[in-house]
């Protein structure tokens, strides 16, 4: 029911805050990412553009998602194309019965965040980390997956939701139409095996090396596969070429159906041509530190809802120190995870979300942190006596939050 811990849902929606203010930049600025100093300010500036994508008309429909079978539910909508912007409102069931809880927003936005994760878990990406590569799978391409996957990441970006910062650099740039080739990077390779190959072709240091190689590499028979002319030996003077068409053929030829595919989704509505040639586009696709959740970014969002909270006793009092203190020495890591506690979402959302704080009256000796994400509410513990005892009990809720969301 979008929660962490038990806790009763108390309906709240939030309203969407219109933020108008910046313009679009030159495309050139898009290598450096964007200009934008952090989060606050990128929010201010991409607004203006997602508001005319959407127009003046849109859709609320309200969906039930089992979670269990989030995945299915949610490929199977996206795959039915609308003209309007529709706004989801997301009913979460559990063993087919409704969770309590109204959709604010929140529950809407942990279903994106959990639809985007269970995309990465079933292999319709390749490679690791943030920098997957689109698997070369027909089956995607037949079943209109990755189309439908496209459309639900727009919808979540024009929803203000979170963006698919999972893309590597060169897929984003394929995708936008802009010049690729320079963005292709032996890392991404998925296949281990082409990568060793590429690797041992670029540390050669003469013909007889480099044939040695060619020869005896078990992956070499891939060059028989990516174009390379029969007539053309392959020497020191054409390696660098070998390489740049065994990167292209690997990371972006192969996989042309999946990539052509995705961009029809990426493409709802007009979003890609409306936001192309826009740097704000980058993060919303691309993983960036600059964009993503960090502890300065947490301690502002927790540290202007702790200034509202009111303490009416001592065990209130002594529960926001601990609370401050522990704010202070979070880690990157530690705030984005607590913020995935607290609002559902691993990355930032588009539009500014409201946070909010209060004790555990209801429970005073808990000792663990509860959430409500469909209100971005977290719930102090008051039962810790110690401050190590406070830290300890975030810790334990934190990765029971993160089993939850079925992390490691």
């Amino acid at each position: 029911m979008g929660t962490h811990a038990t806790k009763q849902e108390n309906p709240e929606n939030k309203s969407r805050k219109p933020v108008y203010e910046g313009l679009l930049k030159d495309f050139a600025q898009i290598v450096q990412v964007t200009s934008c100093p952090d989060l606050f300010s990128y929010r201010l500036t991409l607004r203006p553009i997602l508001d005319k994508i959407i127009g003046n008309e849109t859709h609320i429909v309200r969906l039930k998602v089992d979670r269990d079978q989030l995945f299915e539910t949610a490929i199977t909508f996206y795959k039915k194309s609308s003209k309007v912007h529709q706004q989801l409102m997301i009913t979460f069931q559990s063993n087919q019965v409704d969770e309590i809880g109204l959709d604010g927003s929140g529950l809407r936005r942990e279903f994106y965040s959990l639809f985007f994760k269970e995309a990465l878990k079933l292999e319709l990406f390749v490679g690791h980390g943030r920098r997957r590569i689109p698997s070369n799978s027909m089956d995607f391409v037949n079943t209109g997956t990755f189309e439908a996957l496209g459309r639900a990441i727009v919808s979540s970006i024009l929803n203000g939701d979170c963006g698919f910062p999972y893309l590597a650099p060169c897929v984003f740039y394929y995708l936008t139409g802009v010049e690729f080739i320079s963005h292709l990077k032996v890392e991404d390779v998925p296949d281990p095996g082409i990568q060793s190959l590429i690797k041992e072709i670029m540390e050669v240091k003469d013909n007889d090396q480099l044939t040695r190689v060619i020869d005896s590499h078990p992956c070499a028979h891939a060059i028989d596969h990516i174009g390379w002319p029969t007539s053309r030996a392959i020497t020191m003077n054409s390696r660098q070429m070998l390489v740049q068409q065994l990167l292209q053929w690997e990371l972006i030829d192969k996989r042309k159906s999946s990539l052509d595919n995705l961009k029809k989704g990426l493409n709802h509505m007009g979003f890609l041509k409306a936001t192309k040639g826009n740097p704000n586009l980058f993060p919303l696709l691309v993983y960036t530190a600059e964009y993503s959740i960090s502890a300065k970014y947490v301690q502002t969002r927790l540290n202007k809802a702790l200034d509202k909270l009111e303490a009416k006793d001592d065990q209130q009092n002594e529960a926001k120190m601990f609370f401050t203190e522990c704010l202070k020495t979070v880690t990157d890591q530690e705030a984005c995870w607590l913020y995935e506690f607290i609002t559902g979402s691993l990355d930032p959302t588009l539009e500014e979300e409201d946070i909010q704080l209060e004790f555990n009256t209801f429970k005073r000796s808990q000792i663990l942190p509860e959430s409500r994400t469909c209100t971005t509410k977290l719930w102090i513990p008051l039962g810790n006596k110690t401050l190590p005892d406070f830290k300890k009990s975030f810790q334990t809720a934190l990765e029971n939050g993160r089993r939850g969301y079925g992390l490691d």
